[in-house]
């Protein structure tokens, strides 16, 4: 992986990236960031100060019963960059009230579900986020999981132009889903992140996350 020293910073991409139990970064976070040769930045407060400067707000969240009290205090502060044109980046496992987190989101439907957390279908085998740097993501990379997504968004209730990237068995189960919001651009995704990268039975995860970045860079910059 390329450590944060050697990273170029002429026109370098900045990842900030949070978690919500921790109330700062989580290294794991850090190196699939750098893993894909982005500079990787820990985040203890996501205030409107400390996301001045990132091209992408990076977040896991690991709490099954609700969201961090911090970040829940700062939700004004990242709609404001994201509208500026930052990029939001959300791993959740609570998946229930979604919706009030979400920028813009207030009309989604988003509900919390493990009846089919074991089946996650690619929707757009074509992007970066299923053939990337890492490697190739298909309908077998986190089917078996154990609870691979935690819920889904109703396809119908996300705004126009929504990329819809993961399902569950149901392809209006959206998983994973990409939306625009003023200058900038929301990926949600229920896969429970934090789980996979501390090595608990998830094949592919490094190719997940490094086509997840790759893709979102690549949207957002043109």
């Amino acid at each position: 992986s390329v450590s944060i020293s050697t990273v170029e910073a002429t026109n370098q991409v900045v990842v900030g990236y949070y978690d919500m139990v921790d109330g700062q970064g989580d290294p794991l976070q850090a190196a699939s960031i750098q893993s894909v040769g982005y500079e990787a930045v820990s985040i203890d407060d996501p205030s409107a100060g400390s996301l001045e400067g990132l091209d992408v707000l990076f977040v896991q969240n690991p709490l099954n019963a609700g969201y961090g009290a911090e970040y829940l205090s700062r939700l004004g502060d990242i709609a404001s960059a994201v509208a500026a044109g930052m990029t939001l980046v959300i791993h959740d496992r609570h998946v229930s009230t979604a919706e009030s987190i979400l920028p813009g989101g207030e009309s989604f439907d988003i509900v919390r579900d493990f009846t089919l957390g074991d089946d996650i279908d690619v929707l757009a085998p074509n992007s970066v986020l299923a053939d990337g740097p890492g490697g190739v993501i298909d309908n077998q990379t986190l089917d078996g999981g154990e609870f691979s997504s935690h819920g889904f968004a109703f396809a119908g209730t996300l705004p126009d132009g929504t990329e819809l990237l993961l399902s569950t068995g149901d392809p209006e189960h959206i998983v994973a889903f990409l939306y625009s919001y003023g200058e900038g651009h929301i990926f949600y995704s229920s896969v429970p992140l934090d789980f996979y990268l501390n090595g608990a039975g998830g094949p592919a995860l490094n190719d997940l996350v490094s086509g997840q970045i790759d893709m979102i860079i690549d949207q957002t910059s043109n």
